[in-house]
């Protein structure tokens, strides 16, 4: 199902089964970025094989152009970034610290992993954090105040978005990221 929320939130039907990574249920790596990165594929694999068709999602088709500027971090606006950022492209982000949640109001859940205890953060993060001028120990694939701080000076800098500093996630840096992500081609 692509998540460890949507997994556990998904009631199996008779004859049907659930892809689990250990990772979701205790602060460890298993089974692996290799494994984990190909979860979808694996998935999809197994369905065709079984005859029942695909559960992965894919991106609606206003992905491949403009997406939506409604200031919520879905999975469109990841998918578009992961395109944008030339990253795995499975319109989620992964492995982020549930302590940083508080200060990413706008990312949904529905394409937001946050874990109790992140192994290697995500890659997406990590190349937004380039991007933004972050540096050593601060690129590390977890979003949270600082990174969010260099997203909002970023966005202020390339598209004089006005925005206050203040490491908050929320619907106005959301859609000014969304906006910036719109015109990068």
């Amino acid at each position: 199902l692509g998540s460890a929320n949507k997994t556990w939130n998904y009631t199996p039907k008779n004859g049907e089964a659930c892809l689990t990574a250990h990772r979701w249920y205790d602060c460890k790596a298993c089974p692996g970025d290799w494994l984990y990165s190909r979860y979808g594929k694996l998935a999809n694999d197994v369905n065709r094989r079984l005859g029942s068709g695909s559960v992965a999602s894919t991106p609606d088709s206003t992905v491949n152009g403009d997406i939506d500027v409604d200031g919520e971090w879905g999975y469109d606006t990841t998918y578009k970034a992961q395109m944008v950022f030339r990253t795995p492209r499975d319109g989620e982000v992964s492995d982020q610290s549930s302590d940083c949640r508080m200060y990413l109001p706008a990312c949904l859940s529905s394409s937001w992993e946050f874990v109790y205890c992140p192994d290697e953060g995500s890659k997406l993060i990590r190349a937004i954090q380039k991007k933004c001028g972050l540096t050593g120990e601060d690129v590390d694939g977890i979003a949270g105040h600082d990174t969010v701080v260099a997203l909002q000076k970023f966005l202020n800098k390339q598209l004089n978005a006005g925005l206050e500093t203040d490491g908050i996630l929320g619907e106005k840096t959301c859609k000014a990221f969304q906006r910036w992500l719109n015109k990068q081609k």
